[in-house]
């Protein structure tokens, strides 16, 4: 019966084995999200092995919920992270060809931990050119002293060359 969910779902997503696709891959029972079927790449990304059949798409990725495949979406809004990695979830929805017509989900893992390191690399890379302007300068300054004054910018540039420094930036005064 197992094998024939497997057949079916293999049909109607038009792949031929499961086993020669390289991303994780695993065969569900809507009704009550127990497990099918999975190939090697499911097994390896979660401890699945196939004497745990029949448990439940919870005890590997909880925080999941199928309604937008139920609704018929093929992709999960949210990335979910196993171990960590994370992964965008596709899948399609299908019936069985038993009595019953069993819905079953057919979800496919896509990992995408290594496009977000590039991401945050290239976000933590990028240079930030900050123009700092001090409100009502001239204001403050009309009725003070020449030390005042002094000291005055001298406190104003401690600050922010401070600031520049925990950010490893570079200050240039213009005015």
């Amino acid at each position: 019966e197992i094998q024939q969910y497997v057949r079916t779902a293999f049909d109607n997503a038009g792949i031929d084995s499961g086993a020669d696709v390289p991303f994780p891959m695993v065969l569900i029972r809507l009704g009550d999200r127990s497990i099918l079927w999975s190939n090697e790449a499911f097994a390896s990304i979660t401890g699945y092995q196939d004497k745990y059949l029949q448990q439940r798409l919870d005890n590997f990725v909880p925080e999941i919920s199928l309604d937008w495949l139920t609704n018929g979406n093929q992709e999960y809004p949210y990335d979910v992270t196993i171990a960590n990695r994370r992964y965008r979830i596709y899948g399609t929805a299908m019936r069985a060809d038993d009595p019953e017509g069993t819905a079953l989900g057919m979800l496919y893992f896509g990992d995408l931990t290594e496009l977000y390191l590039v991401r945050d690399e290239y976000i933590r890379s990028r240079p930030v050119v900050n123009i700092i302007l001090i409100d009502n300068y001239e204001e403050l300054i009309k009725n003070l002293t020449e030390s005042a004054i002094s000291n005055l910018n001298a406190r104003i540039n401690d600050v922010i060359t401070s600031w520049a420094e925990d950010y490893h930036g570079l200050l240039r005064r213009l005015e």
